[in-house]
């Protein structure tokens, strides 16, 4: 894609469709033993009408530590450098030199794809719970509500 060849002209290290347990990030710049995620909008793999569905993934992703950058498609066609500003200034930010040393720090390697999955899935039931809860919650509060009466006899 045009935003790797940006960034890898720029010296640093990108992969392309990293894997992490189930999902794939479009992109991850790596060095210094820090990673950025980069997920490109609007193509014909991230169409808009999917953006719901993308940023549950990348919440999921975010609760297991990866920071993220977006790039809008459309923005990139009309003006390539105004889109590549805020991922450069996110790399800079993240202290991600070009050509840096590879992500092999001890304290950054992933855990094994099994352990995410897990964590994925229960992740995906929590939050299904909770919502199934917060569903129960709402419909209550919505019910009328059967005040008692005094006994007339008392």
């Amino acid at each position: 894609s045009e935003v790797m060849k940006r960034l890898s002209a720029a010296g640093y290290r990108v992969a392309p469709q990293w894997r992490v347990g189930a999902f794939r990030i479009d992109m991850v710049v790596e060095g210094d033993g820090r990673r950025l995620a980069i997920e490109c909008d609007g193509d014909r793999y991230h169409p808009l009408e999917r953006l719901p569905e993308d940023m549950d993934r990348q919440s999921v992703l975010e609760r297991m530590g990866w920071i993220f950058t977006r790039i809008r498609g459309t923005e990139f066609l009309r003006n390539p450098d105004h889109a590549m500003k805020p991922v450069f200034e996110k790399l800079q930010l993240l202290e991600i030199s070009p050509n840096g040393a590879p992500s092999e720090a001890p304290a950054k390697k992933q855990p094994p794809g099994d352990l995410i999955e897990r964590i994925i899935r229960r992740a995906e039931e929590l939050r299904a719970k909770w919502s199934a809860s917060a569903d129960a919650a709402s419909r209550r509060h919505r019910e009328p509500r059967e005040v008692p009466q005094p006994d007339p006899a008392v």
